[in-house]
């Protein structure tokens, strides 16, 4: 990794810290004076593709005020996107902040964690990237069902029961009313260990890794499965969120009638792609933490 910093990006005297990540492998890259991230991908025409776009929107978001998202880095001869031999490596700024796993959730960061969502979906929603488009992952809700398939590595049988159970859920009360939904581009993944914060409110997002074009409405529902967790009223909680996501990008009256179920589709998902990771690394502490 240091020869790539050093041979593109002309950086050097660095210590790295390699950080945790599912799609990629990331670096913590330090050199006195700056701090930055280093991402390398597997080479193919999709990823690189995909990169390419999710670098426009960043640029898209980085001119939104008093908010914090990662940009990339040009290199030497100017390009965001480095392909050595059979990888993609990407450098992007540092994001600084206190994660919003480790501070309390007031209702004052949990609506301004809502606004914060709704200014950037605002911002993205309508832009069209053909990749971000057409792209297929487990993690977007409107393919849920793709997940079924990751049931049976689920250990507990009594929790594939109720896996199960929210699959029938899904397929009656969500699936039928899918054509009436508002569609866009979406961060998809801002749980606990993707926002930032400051001064007790939210002031960035990271690992843009799992942006899609979905229900617009998954955005919310992907927020408050994480912050509703262990809370004692988690109705409450994310109330506080969609006032504050309703303020800047105001929700439909059909969205908010399948959030409960969007919100068990996030666990479910959550739950099979972990119990199948497990098998793959089974020291993993990343992948079970949710």
């Amino acid at each position: 990794m240091k020869s790539i910093l050093k041979e593109y990006y002309g950086i050097t005297n660095v210590s790295l810290t390699k950080m945790e990540g599912y799609d990629s492998t990331n670096y913590k890259v330090e050199d006195g004076k700056s701090v930055f991230v280093l991402k390398q991908y597997d080479y193919s025409s999709e990823v690189l593709e995909q990169l390419d776009s999710e670098n426009e929107i960043l640029r898209a978001l980085s001119t939104l005020k008093k908010s914090d998202f990662p940009l990339a880095i040009g290199s030497a001869d100017n390009k965001f996107l480095v392909c050595d031999k059979n990888h993609i490596y990407r450098l992007l700024n540092y994001v600084e902040g206190f994660f919003l796993g480790d501070v309390e959730h007031t209702p004052l960061l949990l609506q301004s964690l809502g606004r914060f969502l709704g200014k950037m979906d605002k911002t993205i929603h309508n832009q069209y990237h053909a990749s971000i488009n057409a792209k297929e992952t487990q993690w977007d809700l409107q393919y849920f069902k793709n997940n079924f398939k990751l049931i049976d590595h689920i250990a507990d049988a009594k929790d594939r029961n109720l896996v199960n159970y929210f699959f029938l859920q899904f397929d009656e009360q969500v699936y039928p009313v899918q054509n009436q939904l508002r569609k866009g581009i979406i961060h998809n993944d801002a749980n606990d260990w993707n926002v930032l914060t400051k001064d007790g409110k939210v002031s960035g997002i990271i690992d843009f890794g799992d942006m899609c074009h979905s229900w617009i409405i998954n955005e919310v529902a992907v927020a408050i499965t994480y912050v509703m967790m262990e809370k004692e009223d988690p109705l409450e909680i994310a109330s506080e969120v969609i006032k504050g996501y309703c303020e800047l990008f105001p929700l439909e009256e059909i969205e908010l009638n399948i959030l409960y179920y969007l919100v068990a589709g996030r666990l479910c998902t959550s739950v099979c792609n972990s119990a199948y990771s497990k098998t793959l690394k089974p020291n993993s502490e990343y992948i079970t933490i949710s």
